[in-house]
């Protein structure tokens, strides 16, 4: 069996390497996806983050992030899937593409640190 398989997938890491990884994670792949969207599509993210992980609606996520209605954000929505920084699991729900952005978000860019004008 090659590395890759499935019995390496179901082992858990270290507590220490797992907040190593975690943090290199944060540092470059994180960050670099995160800088790749503009001003509102961040305010977008850190809405969806804040709703917490897994699938949420996407009406949820226009509310959170201060929009009267999902119509409002479907821009928004649609340039994050080209960027491939989020999908759609099935019709009014939306997901981040990466496991664990979510956190990442919500402990460097909370959606409170967004100012109404973002």
């Amino acid at each position: 069996m090659s590395a890759l398989d499935g019995r390496h997938a179901r082992r858990r890491l270290p507590i220490g390497a797992q907040a190593l990884v975690t943090e290199a994670l944060s540092r470059r792949f994180f960050k670099d996806r995160f800088e790749m969207a503009s001003d509102a599509e961040q305010r977008y993210l850190a809405a969806m983050a804040d709703l917490g992980d897994g699938p949420v609606r996407s009406v949820d996520v226009a509310l959170r992030a201060g929009y009267k209605d999902r119509g409002s954000t479907s821009v928004l929505r649609e340039s994050l899937m080209r960027k491939d920084l989020v999908y759609s699991p099935r019709r009014g729900l939306v997901d981040f593409t990466v496991p664990l952005f979510a956190a990442y978000l919500r402990e460097q860019h909370p959606l409170a640190s967004f100012t109404d004008d973002s």
